[in-house]
């Protein structure tokens, strides 16, 4: 050490921090680091303390920008719009906020002419040494022509704290971090890395819901099960669709929209104009994904309650065809309507607990055949025959079959439907298709 150091005069400091026998106001690299204080005062670090220094990083870029480079890239949601620079981009002043587990991630080349097939890379200091070339500091490689949608995983043993991200884009390979290349290009970032324990299940909601004859405000979607799995605070994020029920996958909304303050384990959606779909997304506080999703709720905008029931047909009437059918009011002498009839318009009145005959005649092109009848009746009015109690008639025989139709005591009042199935060869189910026969609709 200088013993005259104390003599030493300047605003640095005086003394000799580094024992090399150059007082600190006239040497370059006061604590001995190998940064010089310019290079140390400029980052922001202590040109007194060794332990405090700069992190600087190996140079990379790309000698041309002619044909390719980065247009740009988002983490997160946020975009960073950078356009062509030259082959090397420092955009360290930019800070994209990351979390512990998967972030999302956006790639854009720009070409000056043709798309050419681009090799990506991107690199992250983890353990923030000043290098790339620690096991896990790879997050992400693909090659592509177009826009990529993607993600990257934030290891549990990150340290958490501002750190270097290092993007590349080369043409016709990949590229190292440290790779000066001849086409292509290179940006750096800043990550600021948190730590997130998050969501595990994001739990279930309820229920679907149809609206009709004037309704519009479904009732409040409530939280069958909550979101549950990680630590902290769960905060929720409500999305709606108006286009279709495919939750969001990879990075892609696939249309939905989040709502605005909707941070609530339950939702009342309010008026809707026509049919919407819901879904809750849950994260923990910390975290930036919302890794827990929840089932999808539909509410369906319809302009009338009338149920909509399913198709049911025969492929073929050449031989058989239902001719009559009789029942109380209705008796309809319909003749060969090519395998479905829907005489919806034709309807007859029963009180709860009557009891009446129905007589059911087939026609034929040419001799007689063995048929199958059944008759179902949609006595609860949901919009389908599947229920205990809603097969009324099942016979069969070559000339006119008779059955009696009960109405049960839980029957629905008002309007319902009621399907006559005669097919040949077996009994067909109420929904579908079959070979040979037909099927009529009443009321």
């Amino acid at each position: 050490m200088n013993e005259d150091c104390d003599l030493c005069s300047g605003d640095d400091a005086t003394g000799d921090t580094d024992g090399d026998g150059l007082c600190n106001d006239i040497d370059e690299d006061d604590d001995g680091d190998g940064q010089s204080d310019e290079k140390e005062i400029a980052c922001g670090s202590d040109p007194l303390n060794p332990n405090d220094m700069c992190i600087v990083y190996c140079d990379s870029y790309g000698e041309s920008t002619n044909y390719e480079w980065i247009e740009s890239i988002a983490v997160n949601g946020d975009e960073n719009v950078s356009g062509n620079d030259g082959g090397y981009g420092d955009y360290t002043t930019t800070v994209f906020d990351v979390a512990t587990g998967y972030n999302s991630l956006n790639l854009t080349p720009g070409f000056s002419g043709n798309n050419y097939r681009e090799y990506w890379c991107i690199v992250i200091d983890f353990n923030q040494d000043g290098d790339f070339t620690d096991p896990g500091e790879l997050v992400y490689y693909n090659s592509s022509k177009f826009p990529i949608n993607a993600s990257f995983n934030i290891p549990a043993n990150a340290l958490e704290g501002p750190t270097t991200m290092r993007i590349s884009m080369r043409y016709g390979q990949y590229a190292y971090p440290c790779d000066i290349f001849s086409e292509g290009e290179v940006e750096d970032y800043i990550v600021n890395i948190s730590f997130c324990d998050n969501i595990t299940d994001g739990g279930s909601i309820g229920s679907d819901e149809i609206l009709c004859d004037g309704a519009d405000d479904p009732a409040e979607i409530t939280s069958i099960a909550d979101a549950t799995g990680g630590t902290g605070t769960v905060e929720y994020l409500w999305l709606m669709n108006t286009t279709t029920s495919t939750p969001p996958s990879n990075g892609d909304m696939n249309g939905w929209v989040e709502i605005a303050y909707s941070n609530s384990a339950s939702y009342d959606p309010g008026p809707i104009t026509e049919t919407t779909w819901y879904l809750r997304c849950a994260r923990q506080s910390g975290c930036i994904q919302y890794d827990g999703e929840s089932n999808v709720v539909e509410k369906t905008l319809k302009v009338t309650c009338a149920p909509d029931y399913c198709a049911a047909q025969g492929n073929s009437t050449t031989y058989e065809w239902i001719k009559k059918v009789k029942l109380g009011s209705i008796n309809n002498t319909s003749g060969n309507d090519g395998g479905y009839g829907d005489y919806t318009h034709l309807s007859t009145s029963y009180e709860v607990g009557q009891q009446q005959t129905i007589t059911l005649k087939p026609g034929f092109s040419n001799g007689s055949y063995l048929e199958y009848w059944r008759v179902l009746v949609d006595w609860n009015q949901d919009g389908d025959f599947e229920d205990y109690g809603e097969l009324e008639v099942q016979s069969y025989g070559y000339g006119n079959v008779y059955g009696n139709i009960s109405v049960p005591m839980s029957a629905m009042a008002g309007d319902t439907r009621m399907r006559v199935i005669m097919s040949y060869g077996g009994y067909a189910w109420p929904c579908g298709s079959f070979g040979e026969g037909e099927v009529e609709d009443y009321t």
